[in-house]
């Protein structure tokens, strides 16, 4: 994947940053959303099939049941993330739905849309770190993202920004 220049088309293998929220789209078709920003949470959980959310605290969900969610305090306890989406078998799709007619895109792609969900749920997580059952892996239970704790903002800057 690449960031978008000049007259490239987003729709593939592209990423697009707006604000603190980028997204990105693989080759099958699904959805990476990312944001360090509580407050485009819900923007990165409607518009990703994959969300990383990089930021702790009790913000740190998505609704939607069908959204892959990797959130900060995932990466403080087990290190960097590999996610695995098994390729599905493509099929020929029927263009037009009845009559000639065509009212949503999941009665246009009914076929691609069951391969989409079937193949975010057999998606595999694989982390650079177990649990923390080594002595030298201990460290990582004590970090604020990993308590699920937000970022410490200290007095000095908070005086330090609101001036």
């Amino acid at each position: 994947m690449g960031p978008l220049r000049g007259e490239a088309n987003p729709e593939e293998t592209q990423f697009t940053c707006t604000g603190k929220l980028c997204t990105a789209r693989e080759q099958g078709g699904l959805i990476i959303a990312y944001t360090d920003d509580v407050a485009q949470r819900a923007s990165a959980c409607a518009e990703g099939d994959i969300v990383i959310l990089a930021f702790a605290g009790p913000e740190a969900f998505c609704s939607e049941k069908a959204t892959l969610v990797i959130t900060k305090r995932d990466l403080a306890l087990h290190g960097s993330a590999e996610i695995r989406l098994h390729a599905s078998r493509r099929q020929p799709l029927n263009l037009l739905g009845e009559a000639g007619t065509i009212t949503s895109t999941q009665q246009l792609f009914p076929q691609a849309y069951t391969e989409h969900i079937e193949r975010l749920v057999s998606a595999t997580v694989t982390y650079a770190v177990g649990p923390p059952d080594r002595p030298w892996n201990s460290y990582r239970i004590y970090s604020r993202a990993a308590r699920n704790l937000a970022n410490y903002d200290s007095r000095q800057t908070r005086d330090a920004n609101s001036e």
